[in-house]
Protein backbone atom coordinates (compact mmCIF):
# COMPACT_ATOMS: atom_id res chain seq x y z
CA UNK A 1 0.00 0.00 0.00
CA UNK A 2 1.35 3.40 -0.94
CA UNK A 3 1.68 5.96 1.83
CA UNK A 4 2.16 9.61 0.96
CA UNK A 5 2.91 12.27 3.55
CA UNK A 6 2.53 15.86 2.40
CA UNK A 7 5.75 17.68 3.13
CA UNK A 8 5.94 20.55 0.70
CA UNK A 9 9.63 21.16 1.28
CA UNK A 10 10.48 24.47 -0.24
CA UNK A 11 14.19 24.27 -0.90
CA UNK A 12 16.64 21.46 -0.25
CA UNK A 13 20.18 20.46 -1.15
CA UNK A 14 22.17 17.23 -1.37
CA UNK A 15 25.95 17.48 -1.72
CA UNK A 16 28.76 14.91 -1.70
CA UNK A 17 32.53 15.14 -1.40
CA UNK A 18 34.01 12.38 -3.53
CA UNK A 19 37.44 12.88 -1.90
CA UNK A 20 36.37 12.47 1.73
CA UNK A 21 33.21 10.42 1.15
CA UNK A 22 31.14 12.88 3.17
CA UNK A 23 27.48 13.34 2.24
CA UNK A 24 25.40 16.32 3.32
CA UNK A 25 21.75 17.28 3.11
CA UNK A 26 19.80 20.38 4.08
CA UNK A 27 16.29 21.73 3.69
CA UNK A 28 13.86 24.40 4.86
CA UNK A 29 10.10 24.78 4.61
CA UNK A 30 6.97 26.47 5.92
CA UNK A 31 5.93 23.20 7.61
CA UNK A 32 6.34 22.07 11.21
CA UNK A 33 9.05 19.52 10.41
CA UNK A 34 10.92 19.11 7.14
CA UNK A 35 13.76 16.76 8.16
CA UNK A 36 12.01 13.56 6.98
CA UNK A 37 12.16 14.44 3.27
CA UNK A 38 15.42 12.56 2.71
CA UNK A 39 17.78 9.75 3.62
CA UNK A 40 21.57 9.54 3.65
CA UNK A 41 23.28 6.20 3.12
CA UNK A 42 26.77 6.83 4.59
CA UNK A 43 29.53 6.25 2.07
CA UNK A 44 27.08 5.61 -0.77
CA UNK A 45 24.67 8.45 -1.49
CA UNK A 46 21.48 10.27 -0.58
CA UNK A 47 17.92 10.79 -1.78
CA UNK A 48 15.27 13.47 -1.29
CA UNK A 49 11.60 12.99 -2.14
CA UNK A 50 9.63 16.16 -1.53
CA UNK A 51 6.42 17.98 -2.50
CA UNK A 52 3.94 15.11 -1.87
CA UNK A 53 6.92 13.25 -0.33
CA UNK A 54 6.04 9.63 -1.15
CA UNK A 55 7.59 7.33 1.47
CA UNK A 56 7.61 4.31 -0.84
CA UNK A 57 9.58 6.24 -3.45
CA UNK A 58 12.06 7.32 -0.80
CA UNK A 59 12.46 3.76 0.48
CA UNK A 60 13.05 2.18 -2.93
CA UNK A 61 15.57 4.92 -3.71
CA UNK A 62 17.33 4.22 -0.42
CA UNK A 63 17.51 0.51 -1.21
CA UNK A 64 18.83 1.13 -4.74
CA UNK A 65 21.54 3.49 -3.50
CA UNK A 66 22.55 0.89 -0.94
CA UNK A 67 22.73 -1.74 -3.71
CA UNK A 68 25.05 0.45 -5.80
CA UNK A 69 22.75 1.63 -8.61
CA UNK A 70 23.56 4.85 -10.46
CA UNK A 71 21.60 8.01 -9.73
CA UNK A 72 20.08 7.91 -13.23
CA UNK A 73 18.92 4.31 -12.84
CA UNK A 74 17.30 5.20 -9.53
CA UNK A 75 15.57 8.23 -11.00
CA UNK A 76 14.23 6.10 -13.85
CA UNK A 77 12.53 3.82 -11.32
CA UNK A 78 11.17 6.72 -9.26
CA UNK A 79 9.49 8.15 -12.36
CA UNK A 80 7.27 5.06 -12.71
CA UNK A 81 3.58 5.85 -12.23
CA UNK A 82 3.50 3.62 -9.13
CA UNK A 83 5.16 6.45 -7.23
CA UNK A 84 2.92 9.26 -8.58
CA UNK A 85 5.90 11.17 -10.00
CA UNK A 86 3.77 14.03 -11.29
CA UNK A 87 3.27 15.06 -7.66
CA UNK A 88 6.89 14.56 -6.58
CA UNK A 89 10.21 16.33 -6.61
CA UNK A 90 13.20 13.97 -6.55
CA UNK A 91 16.93 14.38 -6.04
CA UNK A 92 19.50 11.56 -6.02
CA UNK A 93 23.27 11.84 -5.60
CA UNK A 94 25.61 8.86 -5.30
CA UNK A 95 29.30 8.38 -4.63
CA UNK A 96 29.85 5.59 -7.16
CA UNK A 97 31.72 6.20 -10.41
CA UNK A 98 28.50 6.84 -12.33
CA UNK A 99 27.20 9.02 -9.52
CA UNK A 100 26.26 12.30 -11.11
CA UNK A 101 23.53 14.21 -9.32
CA UNK A 102 20.10 13.74 -10.85
CA UNK A 103 16.82 15.53 -10.10
CA UNK A 104 13.24 15.67 -11.35
CA UNK A 105 10.17 17.86 -10.81
CA UNK A 106 6.64 16.60 -11.55
CA UNK A 107 4.14 18.71 -13.48
CA UNK A 108 1.78 19.05 -10.48
CA UNK A 109 4.43 20.31 -8.05
CA UNK A 110 3.52 23.85 -6.89
CA UNK A 111 5.34 26.82 -8.43
CA UNK A 112 7.67 28.55 -8.16
CA UNK A 113 9.61 25.34 -8.68
CA UNK A 114 12.80 24.05 -10.23
CA UNK A 115 16.00 22.03 -9.93
CA UNK A 116 19.66 22.66 -10.69
CA UNK A 117 22.38 20.02 -10.51
CA UNK A 118 26.14 19.82 -10.69
CA UNK A 119 28.27 16.69 -10.68
CA UNK A 120 28.39 16.64 -6.89
CA UNK A 121 25.23 18.40 -5.73
CA UNK A 122 21.55 18.92 -6.43
CA UNK A 123 19.25 21.83 -5.50
CA UNK A 124 15.47 21.54 -5.71
CA UNK A 125 12.61 23.75 -4.62
CA UNK A 126 8.89 24.42 -4.87
CA UNK A 127 6.39 26.97 -3.48
CA UNK A 128 9.28 29.42 -3.60
CA UNK A 129 8.79 33.14 -3.04
CA UNK A 130 11.22 33.92 -5.89
CA UNK A 131 11.62 32.49 -9.38
CA UNK A 132 15.39 33.00 -9.17
CA UNK A 133 15.92 31.39 -5.75
CA UNK A 134 17.32 28.11 -7.12
CA UNK A 135 19.82 29.97 -9.30
CA UNK A 136 20.94 32.15 -6.39
CA UNK A 137 21.45 29.07 -4.23
CA UNK A 138 23.48 27.45 -7.02
CA UNK A 139 25.72 30.53 -7.29
CA UNK A 140 26.19 30.60 -3.50
CA UNK A 141 27.21 26.94 -3.41
CA UNK A 142 29.72 27.27 -6.24
CA UNK A 143 31.30 30.31 -4.55
CA UNK A 144 31.54 28.47 -1.22
CA UNK A 145 33.15 25.48 -2.95
CA UNK A 146 35.77 27.72 -4.56
CA UNK A 147 36.51 29.12 -1.11
CA UNK A 148 37.16 25.62 0.22
CA UNK A 149 34.28 25.61 2.70
CA UNK A 150 33.28 22.40 4.47
CA UNK A 151 30.10 20.59 3.42
CA UNK A 152 28.21 21.82 6.48
CA UNK A 153 29.32 25.40 5.83
CA UNK A 154 28.21 25.12 2.20
CA UNK A 155 24.81 23.79 3.24
CA UNK A 156 24.30 26.62 5.74
CA UNK A 157 25.25 29.16 3.09
CA UNK A 158 22.81 27.50 0.67
CA UNK A 159 19.94 27.69 3.17
CA UNK A 160 20.71 31.34 3.87
CA UNK A 161 20.76 32.09 0.13
CA UNK A 162 17.30 30.57 -0.20
CA UNK A 163 16.08 32.53 2.81
CA UNK A 164 17.47 35.79 1.43
CA UNK A 165 15.56 35.11 -1.79
CA UNK A 166 12.32 34.93 0.22
CA UNK A 167 12.16 31.25 1.15
CA UNK A 168 8.74 29.60 1.25
CA UNK A 169 6.02 31.74 -0.33
CA UNK A 170 3.47 30.52 2.24
CA UNK A 171 5.51 31.82 5.17
CA UNK A 172 5.65 35.48 4.21
CA UNK A 173 8.32 37.38 6.13
CA UNK A 174 8.94 34.38 8.40
CA UNK A 175 10.56 32.67 5.38
CA UNK A 176 10.64 29.16 6.94
CA UNK A 177 9.26 27.41 10.01
CA UNK A 178 11.53 24.34 9.96
CA UNK A 179 15.06 23.67 8.71
CA UNK A 180 17.86 21.12 9.05
CA UNK A 181 21.43 20.19 8.11
CA UNK A 182 22.78 16.62 8.23
CA UNK A 183 26.31 15.51 7.24
CA UNK A 184 27.50 11.89 7.36
CA UNK A 185 31.01 10.48 7.17
CA UNK A 186 31.52 7.14 5.36
CA UNK A 187 31.62 5.11 8.59
CA UNK A 188 28.66 6.77 10.29
CA UNK A 189 25.63 4.66 11.09
CA UNK A 190 22.47 5.35 9.05
CA UNK A 191 20.27 7.94 10.75
CA UNK A 192 23.18 8.96 12.98
CA UNK A 193 25.10 11.64 11.05
CA UNK A 194 28.05 13.16 12.85
CA UNK A 195 26.72 16.67 12.12
CA UNK A 196 23.03 17.06 12.87
CA UNK A 197 21.19 20.36 13.43
CA UNK A 198 17.41 20.66 13.27
CA UNK A 199 14.86 23.40 13.92
CA UNK A 200 11.18 22.48 13.90
CA UNK A 201 7.80 23.60 15.18
CA UNK A 202 8.16 27.32 14.46
CA UNK A 203 4.81 27.55 12.63
CA UNK A 204 3.04 29.14 15.60
CA UNK A 205 6.07 31.02 16.94
CA UNK A 206 6.66 32.89 13.68
CA UNK A 207 10.47 32.83 13.99
CA UNK A 208 12.59 32.30 10.87
CA UNK A 209 13.83 28.71 11.19
CA UNK A 210 16.85 29.35 8.95
CA UNK A 211 18.08 32.16 11.21
CA UNK A 212 17.53 29.95 14.26
CA UNK A 213 19.52 27.21 12.54
CA UNK A 214 22.28 29.72 11.77
CA UNK A 215 22.46 30.57 15.47
CA UNK A 216 22.76 26.86 16.33
CA UNK A 217 25.39 26.48 13.61
CA UNK A 218 27.45 29.40 14.95
CA UNK A 219 27.18 28.03 18.49
CA UNK A 220 28.38 24.62 17.30
CA UNK A 221 31.48 26.12 15.69
CA UNK A 222 32.16 28.25 18.75
CA UNK A 223 32.36 25.12 20.92
CA UNK A 224 33.97 22.68 18.44
CA UNK A 225 36.71 24.67 16.70
CA UNK A 226 38.73 25.93 19.66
Amino acid sequence: MLFSLQTFATWSIIIVDKNTGEIGMAGASCTDDVYNIGKIIPGKGAIIVQAESNNDARQIGFEMINAGYSSQAILNVLKRKTYLPWDQQYAVVTLNKSGYARAYTGKNVPANKGVLTSREFSIQGNTLASKVAIKLIYIAIKKAQRQGKSIQEILMIALRAGATAGGDSRCGTQVASSAFIFVSKPNDLPNKPYFNLTVSGETAKKDNAVLLLQNMFDDYYTHHTK
